[in-house]
This record gives C-alpha cells, structure tokens and sequence, in this order.
C-alpha cells in the first residue's frame, strides 16, 4: 500500500483528493480472478486502478522524487525503482504483488513480488536525504482467536515476518511513526476511516519531534 498511496501522493495527487478516492474504493478494484499456479489473483486490478487515477505517468514525471522497491523473486534482492521510464502503476503494482496471493509481476523481463518481503522500510542506499522518517504499519498486537481464513493466516503470517524485517530499518532512521495499536487486514477496507484516523493522530501527536528533527 506505501508504493500505491507514495505513487498517487508524489504524481501529484493531494491528501483531500486521496482521501475521496480511499472512501470510493473497493476490493474488486485490487483483484483480479485468474487462475494460475503462481498466485490466486492477478495484480493487473492494481496497475488499472492507478492508471484510471494518474495516467500513464512514469517515475520520470513524479512532482515530488519517488522510489519503490520490489523483490525480485529470481535473486531474491529488492531492487529500487527510480528516475525511469517505467510507469507509476506498474511499479507500484509490482510492490504491492504479495507472494501466493498475487502472481508475480513481469517488468522488462524480470519478475517482481511485495517489496517489503526484502526490506518493510526501505533506505535507498544513494538517497540525498538528510532526513529519513519511517512508517511501520505493522503493530505489535497479540491476536485473541485463529484467523479465519487461508489469506488471512498468509496475512497474519506475513506481519510476523516483517516485525523482525522493520525491526533492522529503523537503525537507519531519524524517527518512526507506529500509527496502529490495534490489528488490521491488509485489505481491511471496512475500517478505511479509522485507519486514515490513526494515522492522521500519529503525525498530529508526533507533530513538534518532527518539526524539530526537520528544522534542526
């Protein structure tokens, strides 16, 4: 989701205009029933949806400079998108292709899965940062029952896995925001509100760190 909302926000899109879009959107708009061995869904659904949103803008064209990272599950090393011509929506598509749910994504000739299962808070080795502020939207909450389904214990799974991942970024960071106390879904669009709420709260309560760590 940080390579969907990141693509939207930098090819231009402002927050109250992503917000519209966020209380719109549905998960049909996500998925994509196709059968194959390699995923239960076709990513395509994501790609289609930030194309009807933003075009066919490329990371060229971002207003704000952007990067994206996906694995590639040949070498199994995430590899950063950045300053090309590849389009916003399929890199950020590629990103957002969780292993077993989503087949894997074809760019020029390579095959991409979720970029946070090579790194949850990537650091671009060559970014020109002075100041790097992270996001974990992985809380540390203690489940009270079995999860339901298939996906939702592959979810579940997936969060336990980039607990340890995020635990090694945030030794390359100023500061991290941790905006949830409570568990969600990764594609828990029921609570879209509360989630856009927690993190909103999570800036506002963090707001004057921020400042300071940006002013100094």
């Amino acid at each position: 989701m940080g390579a969907i909302i990141g693509g939207l926000y930098c090819s231009g899109i402002s927050v109250d205009s992503l917000s519209k879009h966020l209380k719109d959107v549905s998960i049909t708009d996500f998925i994509k029933f196709k059968l194959s061995r390699q995923g239960m869904f076709s990513s395509e659904a994501i790609e289609t949806y930030i194309k009807k949103i933003i075009g066919k803008k490329t990371l060229n064209d971002c207003e704000i400079p952007l990067t994206i990272i996906s694995t590639n599950i040949l070498t199994g090393k995430g590899e950063y998108f950045q300053n090309s011509d590849v389009s916003i929506a399929l890199a950020a598509r590629a990103s957002a292709s969780i292993p077993g749910i989503f087949s894997p994504t074809c760019i020029k000739n390579k095959y991409y899965v979720d970029g946070a299962v090579s790194a949850h808070m990537p650091v671009p080795r060559n970014h020109h940062c002075s100041v790097l502020i992270g996001c974990n939207a992985i809380p540390e909450t203690e489940l009270d029952q079995l999860p339901r389904s298939a996906y939702a214990i592959i979810d579940r799974s997936i969060d336990c896995a980039l607990r340890v991942n995020s635990e090694l970024a945030t030794k390359e960071l100023d500061f991290v925001l941790n905006p949830l106390h409570e568990y969600f879904g990764s594609v828990d669009l029921k609570s879209r509100d509360k989630l856009v709420e927690c993190g909103y709260n999570c800036v506002k309560e963090n707001r004057r760190k921020l400042e300071r760590l940006i002013n100094d």
